[in-house]
């Protein structure tokens, strides 16, 4: 079984050479292709140390070209094979994690995406936010389907991120999964699944490397991209209220609200829609399903 995975960077590049080492030890990958995000020229030599490693490939792009057109480039600079990890650069596999076991496990069951169990690198803790269930399944050790994966880790099905054209390109930073989820049940059905055994470490940098307008901005211009498309209206409503409550408790300012508010409305106002009907019935499917777009 032929297997590679992508990885995107920006200003960790140790974090990236750390990990590369680790899955290169862990499975005999056909190809790891690691996509440096335009970090800076004083980190970036550190990638030399991966050039022992035949299978690993590095890409530095001169620009930053966020999580999903960083993704879908790096993706595009693959040779065809049957599955293609993604992982973020400062995640990574547990010692007991049998990636060939997985993609068994994906082939046996017709599964095309498989969503990771995420625990934080520090307190060794399970990532409730890093979850794509509800709260009630958070420490099951069973296998379920949820509506939709989370970026840490996933493993999706080469051929179907291919067809699907991969993430879309509205997006920088956030919610890019949750709109690709939804494009791909509604051609591929409820086939992603939730592994207990697909277990990852993330070191979770709390201070993060946006400041804290650029964040928000871009997470509730997403958010906006995604209900106004795929959600009937009056859960674009409830977007628009709630999220502006929380960024107000984030923030603690009116003005930050006000502006990303006019900024991501702006962004959306010429945005194609789907029909009443298509949208009822990934409205519903969503409720039904317990998934965690709503709450």
């Amino acid at each position: 079984m032929k297997i590679s995975v992508v990885i995107i960077s920006y200003e960790r590049c140790d974090l990236a050479v750390q990990n590369v080492k680790s899955l290169v030890g862990a499975y005999d990958f056909e190809e790891v292709l690691v996509l440096d995000n335009s970090s800076k020229k004083s980190k970036i030599g550190v990638y030399s140390e991966l050039n022992q490693f035949d299978n690993v490939k590095v890409n530095l792009s001169e620009q930053n070209l966020g999580v999903a057109k960083g993704r879908n480039y790096a993706f595009s600079l693959l040779s065809p094979v049957d599955y293609v990890l993604f992982i973020d650069d400062d995640a990574y596999l547990d010692e007991y994690t049998d990636i060939l076991d997985l993609c068994n496990y994906m082939h046996q069951k017709d599964v095309g995406v498989l969503a990771s169990n995420v625990y934080n690198h520090y307190s060794k803790q399970k990532l409730h936010h890093e979850f794509p269930g509800p709260r009630r399944l958070l420490y099951t050790n069973k296998e379920f389907s949820p509506t939709y994966f989370i970026g840490t880790a996933f493993i999706f099905k080469f051929n179907y991120f291919k067809a699907l054209g991969g993430f879309g390109d509205k997006f920088f930073y956030g919610m890019e999964e949750l709109d690709l989820s939804i494009r791909y049940r509604e051609i591929y059905g409820n086939t992603i699944i939730y592994h207990p055994l697909f277990k990852i470490y993330h070191m979770v940098d709390v201070r993060g490397r946006q400041n804290s307008f650029e964040k928000w901005r871009g997470m509730y211009t997403s958010r906006v991209f995604i209900t106004k498309k795929y959600f009937i209206y009056p859960a674009y409503i409830i977007t628009l209220l709630a999220w502006s409550v929380l960024i107000l408790l984030k923030t603690k300012s009116f003005k930050t609200v006000l502006k990303i508010n006019k900024m991501a409305l702006i962004d959306n106002t010429h945005q194609e829609k789907y029909s009443f009907m298509r949208r009822l019935k990934i409205s519903i499917n969503e409720l039904c399903s317990g998934g965690r777009f709503f709450w």
